[in-house]
């Protein structure tokens, strides 16, 4: 694992960050079923294999990034001797004892490196200090390395949003508690 810290973002490390490539390649999707009847709804869904492995661009533009992150109530850093290797970007609803990871993304090169893992533990101490018992994150049913990788780190499925990127495609939520 890499040596790395882990710190609140500067103004200056948006212009860095969104330039980050944060698009993957997947091998699997889930596939959402829904079935309505007799006043019952069943939703379904399937882990599916594709014929041919997929890239995938991130749902957000570097713009869109840009206008979202002063929104945001906090954005980590993850660096080593002055260099950038990811961030996440978290937002808080304290009424319902929360924090949700916006964007979780980690320069390619230093990808399966332990970099996404240390900004998870991150986010988690983050929220532990606002006093928050849930850590929420939504990734695309495209985005099989990222599901893997939170059930990896313990966080379960508990829900999903239909049509909720501008593309259409469906949101899954997982969450963990902070503890």
């Amino acid at each position: 694992m890499l040596e790395m810290s882990i710190r609140l973002a500067r103004a200056d490390d948006l212009r860095q960050c969104v330039e980050f490539d944060a698009s993957y390649t997947t091998d699997y999707v889930w596939q959402m079923d829904a079935q309505m009847s007799n006043g019952q709804i069943q939703v379904t869904f399937s882990h599916l294999r594709l014929p041919r492995s997929m890239r995938v661009d991130y749902p957000r533009t570097a713009g869109m990034l840009a206008e979202d992150w002063p929104l945001r109530d906090g954005v980590l850093i993850a660096e080593q001797e002055g260099h950038t290797l990811g961030y996440v970007s978290l937002n808080e609803n304290p009424a319902q004892r929360v924090a949700h990871i916006g964007d979780l993304v980690v320069r390619r090169r230093y990808r399966r490196a332990g970099v996404g893992a240390q900004l998870v533990s991150g986010a988690l101490r983050w929220a532990r200090d606002r006093k928050l018992k849930q850590l929420i994150v939504e990734v695309q049913t495209k985005n099989h390395p990222a599901i893997e990788f939170l059930n990896k780190l313990g966080f379960s499925f508990c829900g999903f949003s239909d049509q909720h990127y501008l593309n259409q495609d469906i949101a899954l939520f997982f969450s963990r508690a902070v503890r």
